[in-house]
């Protein structure tokens, strides 16, 4: 077994406590034609050292008509940007294929018309400490030359997956934080299931017994498993509820 972050968050970040200090901010409680700017993370605080030619703009001010979701959620709704988190993606696509937990993620009573009570703010949930709190965030997001540079759907006019990348951001501390991780990881912030992970060097062999236990495992209900690769290690990994 191996510990998730020990290889991927230098000494500065890898004790960051998640950010639990949340305001009720409501839609309703935003005085009228006032649009939420979230005072607890700023575009500063969200990308340290940001270019220059960073805009951070609102889904309104990208495209026509923004939406939440478009034609409802699936793992093409999850496209990499910049930061090196493709771990964090993994998760975020995995979450689709389970409609009762990425609804308690990513509420589906908000959007960006009137009738959802739009006021540039937005929730979400995560699983932390042995509960679910809420994050709240507001919709400015990062671009260049009228584009997205972070996470982003297929589809342009939809932003969910924008929008929780943001949330988990906020989360821990700073976009930044986000560069290499875990999936297994990033699975239980936002399951609050249970996690097991096994973890070779690239120039081992994987343990014996693997084929085994994962057939094992594979008979229970409600298992997702999962295979990451990268410089230093290869691993796999599963997750129930």
């Amino acid at each position: 077994m191996c510990n998730q972050r020990d290889n991927y968050l230098d000494s500065e970040t890898q004790y960051l406590k998640p950010v639990l200090r949340h305001q009720a901010y409501t839609q309703a409680s935003m005085p009228e034609g006032k649009l939420f700017e979230d005072p607890d993370f700023s575009p500063v605080k969200a990308l340290p050292d940001i270019s220059t030619d960073i805009k951070w703009l609102r889904p309104h001010q990208i495209v026509e008509n923004p939406k939440l979701f478009s034609d409802g959620h699936s793992r093409f709704d999850v496209v990499q940007g910049v930061l090196t988190n493709c771990w964090l993606m993994a998760a975020m696509a995995t979450l689709t294929t389970y409609d009762a937990l990425f609804d308690r993620v990513v509420p589906p009573d908000q959007g960006f018309t009137k009738k959802e009570k739009y006021a540039g703010i937005f929730r979400f949930h995560f699983w932390q400490d042995g509960k679910w709190i809420e994050v709240i965030i507001d919709d400015r997001l990062p671009t260049q030359k009228g584009e997205l540079v972070l996470t982003h759907s297929q589809e342009k006019r939809e932003f969910w997956s924008a929008l929780l990348e943001k949330a988990y951001a906020k989360l821990y501390g700073s976009y930044t934080v986000l560069n290499m991780g875990y999936t297994s990881e990033a699975l239980r912030d936002m399951t609050g299931g249970l996690t097991e992970t096994i973890c070779w060097e690239p120039n081992e062999n994987p343990p014996d017994n693997l084929i085994d236990i994962i057939n094992t495992v594979e008979n229970q209900p409600n298992v997702v498993f999962g295979y990451q690769r990268m410089r230093t290690k290869k691993t796999v990994f599963w997750w129930w509820p």
